[in-house]
């Protein structure tokens, strides 16, 4: 899934050189998806070990943080 993303990501460089539709299109079809799923998997393994309320802050100071630091900044 991470060559796929390279992929996506290389493709939207390519400045009008070539047609890379079909590799967005294929890469973009299942690749966030599977991304989704894995993480639903690790998030319910985390879950079974600790509460909810551990869970969610330790999720807010690891997610959170930076996006608000990265909002204020930018």
């Amino acid at each position: 899934m991470m060559f796929f993303g390279v992929l996506v990501h290389a493709s939207h460089a390519d400045f009008g050189r070539g047609n890379y539709e079909f590799v967005r299109f294929v890469s973009e079809s299942f690749r966030m998806g599977c991304f989704f799923i894995i993480s639903g998997y690790f998030s319910a393994l985390i879950l079974e070990k600790n509460s909810v309320s551990s869970f969610l802050i330790r999720r807010m100071c690891m997610l959170g943080v930076p996006a608000v630091l990265c909002v204020f900044f930018l």
